[in-house]
């Protein structure tokens, strides 16, 4: 039971330095230009405008590899998995990251999913 326990442990903790590292890399664009954003991460998958000189730029990675889906009553959010599901019940892993940008520079960012790891964006 302990060496489960600790197996366990150990997998969440490298969870936890993964999302850590990534939030590093992507704290450091803080009070860059917006520009260099898009010159690094390409053009952003969606923009939302909260005012003429405030907007949020958002970035959607989906990997290669696939997951099983091993929750029966998991929530299925359509915009993340529409036209990814297969016939098999697997599922892309994917990163939504997400900056704040006001009079063209990025002010703040946030992100969610299972594939945000750190990687040279």
């Amino acid at each position: 039971m302990r060496k489960l326990l600790g197996i366990i442990l150990l997998v969440i903790s490298a969870c936890a330095v993964s999302n850590n590292a990534y939030e590093e890399r992507l704290q450091k664009w803080v009070g860059q230009p917006e520009y260099e954003l898009y010159e690094r991460w390409g053009m952003p998958d969606d923009v939302f405008y909260i005012t003429n000189t405030r907007k949020i730029v958002t970035f959607t990675r989906i990997a290669k590899t696939k997951h099983k889906n091993v929750y029966n009553e998991e929530v299925n959010y359509q915009a993340i998995n529409s036209g990814y599901q297969s016939n098999n019940n697997e599922y892309p892993d994917y990163c939504r990251t997400s900056f704040t940008i006001t009079n063209g520079i990025i002010s703040d960012y946030t992100f969610s999913g299972d594939y945000c790891v750190s990687q040279n964006w």
